[in-house]
């Protein structure tokens, strides 16, 4: 990203640039082999999301630069992409965490700017939170989606309100560092009811956390947590909450009345 960054400058810079720049490069643990084309436009996209940016290509020079969307500037968040621009002279990025590994003194400005990384990389999880929170209405099986209320930014509640009057329970879909994290949570007060409801959705027992709220992981652990690497694949989220509310669907109702 450095290097289209500062390509950006004087009209961008090739594919073909970037490989030689890349076999060359000694964060390059592929004994100098170039970057696959299918891999080149693979992240090209997980760049833009990343750093909130739109790279665009010139289909005259073939040149890849950094097209920023004015209106992003206007947020008083700052973004990634804003961060490298910022820093026009100082260490590269990597040179900042490597200093940072061996406990190098770092210079004033490139502190301000490794702690400004940091906090930008800090959010991510909630702003991958919120597009999920835009997005979740179209999980079949789902009608109705809110913020968690004692866990708001990192965690995102999906139910069908049928089913909840039912059963007393719901998902809750939390965003932390590189993973995603599926729990039923329940407040059915009645312990064996809980615990049997939950058993019956596919879930083990409940840990009683804020609220009195009762958190559940999946009894099969390949579906409690999703890593990323760069950033979640939403379709594979929603699959995910779509499987586990439709086990939330089976479950037999208690002969107790809900309450609105």
């Amino acid at each position: 990203m450095n290097e289209i960054k500062d390509a950006t400058k004087v009209g961008g810079v090739t594919r073909e640039q970037l490989n030689e720049k890349w076999v060359k490069s000694c964060q390059n643990d592929y004994d100098g082999k170039p970057i696959a084309e299918r891999t080149f436009y693979r992240l090209i996209p997980d760049l833009e999301s990343l750093f909130e940016c739109e790279i665009e290509c010139s289909p005259s020079s073939k040149k890849y630069y950094i097209s920023l969307d004015e209106s992003s500037t206007k947020d008083q968040n700052v973004t990634l992409l804003e961060i490298l621009q910022k820093k026009t002279c100082g260490s590269s990025i990597n040179q900042i965490l490597q200093m940072l590994t061996v406990g190098n003194d770092i210079p004033a400005d490139d502190m301000r700017s490794a702690r400004d990384l940091a906090a930008a990389l800090s959010k991510l999880p909630q702003v991958y939170a919120g597009k999920f929170l835009e997005t979740a209405r179209n999980i079949r099986g789902v009608d109705s989606v809110a913020e968690d209320e004692y866990y708001k930014r990192n965690y995102v509640c999906v139910w069908n309100d049928a089913t909840y009057h039912r059963t007393l329970q719901w998902l809750s879909i939390g965003f932390y560092d590189n993973e995603v994290y599926f729990y039923l949570v329940s407040n059915d007060t009645d312990p064996s009811e809980r615990e049997r409801k939950a058993a019956e959705a596919g879930f083990g027992e409940g840990i009683r956390y804020k609220g009195g709220h009762y958190w559940h992981k999946p009894l099969d652990p390949e579906l409690f947590s999703m890593s990323f690497d760069t950033k979640p694949n939403m379709e594979e989220v929603v699959r995910r909450a779509e499987l586990l509310a439709s086990q939330l669907e089976k479950v037999n109702p208690t002969e107790k009345k809900v309450m609105d």
